[in-house]
Parts: structure tokens; sequence; C-alpha cells
């Protein structure tokens, strides 16, 4: 881990983990301002890999909030590319203001790595099930979810650890948790079209 951790030119800090499309819905404007009360407190990174319409708005907030030196914005990444990243990391955070399902908390979770998401992430009733791999909090709310990133920035728990509690779950339901939550992606999908079909009549 410190090799790939260096290959990625990350120090020893802590490493907070986003994942996803830089768009409002994501709450990455929310995550910063989180961060910007956590790095005060605690030297710490925030890793942003993905890209988006919203990429220059937050690279100006991170300027604006005097952040430049502790945010990394490392573009898209292919998902062969996604799993050194999950091993480089601390913590994974999904803040989204909307998110059907959130595959990328699956994908931190089977690393090893403890996930912080929204209330409104869809999978959390399912994949969350305790401290032990990850809290949800309000949407929109940076203190909450601040509090929840230092819990695990101070304790960084052992990724053994998180993946063995959380292996319990995944067992249970990778198959049919799984194959009902593509059901309702699909729907909401098909609900959201019709939607914007009738608002464009």
């Amino acid at each position: 881990r410190q090799i790939i951790r260096q290959e990625l030119q990350l120090d020893d800090k802590p490493t907070i983990l986003f994942v996803g499309r830089l768009i409002r819905k994501k709450g990455v404007d929310v995550l910063i301002e989180a961060f910007s009360t956590i790095v005060r407190q605690e030297p710490c990174t925030l890793v942003i890999a993905g890209d988006g319409p919203e990429r220059q708005s937050l690279e100006r907030q991170v300027a604006h909030l005097g952040l430049s030196g502790h945010v990394r914005f490392v573009g898209f990444k292919q998902p062969k590319e996604l799993p050194r990243w999950y091993c480089a990391a601390d913590v994974f955070v999904l803040p989204s203001r909307t998110e059907p399902w959130g595959v990328v908390v699956l994908e931190a979770l089977a690393s090893g790595l403890p996930v912080v998401v929204t209330e409104l992430v869809g999978c959390h009733p399912d994949v969350v099930t305790g401290p032990e791999v990850g809290m949800v909090v309000p949407p929109e709310n940076a203190p909450a979810l601040a509090k929840a990133l230092e819990y695990y920035i101070a304790r960084r728990p052992s990724r053994d650890q998180v993946h063995s509690d959380w292996k319990p779950t995944y067992e249970r339901m990778r198959y049919p948790i799984v194959a009902a939550n593509l059901v309702r992606l699909v729907q909401d999908i098909i609900q959201e079209r019709q939607a914007a079909s009738i608002a464009n009549r």
C-alpha cells in the first residue's frame, strides 16, 4: 500500500477519496466545505477522482477556501485504475444530494475502505451496517459530514477489519439485493425520462 501511495504521489497524511461525476447532485461542494473544517484540525488530503461540468466551480471553491495544497483533482479514472485509489485512501465519501444506488460505495467497501454516505444514497440501508464499516449523514450538512469523516481519519481502521466486518453483509446481499436495486435504478431512469418528456411538451 505504501508503494501505491508513493506512486500516486500521496504522503503519509490521511486521505479522503471521492469518486464520481462532478455534477451538483453529487454534493462535492458540500464535501469541500466540510473538508475545510477538517483540515484545520487534522492535516489530511482530499482526492477528487472524476470530471464534469462543475469542475471549474469546485476548483474555484477550493482556491477561495485556501485548500489548494490539500485537495487534488485527479480527473476521470477508468474502472481498472480505481482499485489503486481505493487501496491508497483511508476513507471513502459519497455526499450525494440524490443517488439511486451507489456502485462506488460497494467497490470501496470491497476494498476494505470505510465509507461515509448521505441518507439519499440508495444502497446505504443494505450495506452500511454500522460504524465498523461506515456512517450515514444527512444530505447538504457539512458539519455532520465533517464529523463522520473525522471519526475515520482519527482512527484509520484496519482494512482487513473493515473487509471482515462487511463480508457477511456482502455474502447475504450480493445477488438478491443487487438485482432488486438494478430494477429500482431502471425504474428511476424510466420515471426521470417520462417526467422530462412531459415537461418538454
